[in-house]
């Protein structure tokens, strides 16, 4: 008998964490089919009626309006995921502009700006973040949502969008060591060390 072998072992598992991962790619792939659509048709989206959904939707539409970014001189956007444990998840916000004002802020989901808090950085600390922006992988990296950072800002005449990660888990993809250096300049949120998973 023991010449007969038996069937293979299974060699993947699917996981509750790889399910959620193509759940999140699958709506981001309908939000930007979605965003064709509405474009074509020149009329108002739908109101979803998903808190989460929307928080994501909204911060998507933040740093993908180049127009809007652009006008408002505006040098970074950096939206940092943290709070996804609750209904419209919690996401830290950064903006700085062309002349190194700085404000951070609370967004609960809705777009609303809460606890803002603002700053001016020296003409050394603005180079500096000016350096560490250029520094920035130029390929995306994929995270969990709650470890997912959005970050977009001015390259001359255009509005720049890559998604990163902050290394919360093993799972995470490791983190950029300019974006870290980023959001030491603007001074990250003590919030942002909060983990709270699904």
């Amino acid at each position: 008998m023991s010449g007969i072998a038996g069937p293979p072992p299974v060699m993947s598992v699917v996981s509750w964490d790889n399910i959620m991962r193509y759940i999140l790619g699958l709506v981001a792939f309908l939000f930007q089919a979605s965003g064709v659509a509405f474009a074509a048709d020149k009329e108002s989206p739908p109101v979803f009626k998903y808190p989460p959904v929307i928080g994501f939707l909204n911060c998507i539409n933040l740093h993908t309006n180049a127009a809007r970014n652009l006008q408002q001189t505006n040098f970074l956007v950096i939206t940092e995921f943290y709070r996804m444990d609750r209904l419209g998840g919690d996401m830290l916000r950064y903006v700085v502009a062309e002349d190194g004002q700085t404000i951070n802020s609370i967004d609960d989901g809705s777009g609303a700006v809460g606890d803002p808090h603002r700053k001016q950085l020296s003409k050394a600390e603005l180079k500096h973040l000016r350096s560490a922006v250029d520094e920035l992988p130029r390929t995306n990296q994929y995270p969990w949502l709650h470890s997912l950072v959005i970050v977009s800002h001015r390259d001359g005449t255009n509005w720049v969008t890559h998604s990163y990660a902050r290394h919360r888990s093993a799972d995470d993809p490791p983190e950029a060591p300019a974006l870290r250096e980023l959001l030491d300049i603007i001074g990250e949120r003590p919030e942002a060390q909060e983990v709270h998973h699904f």
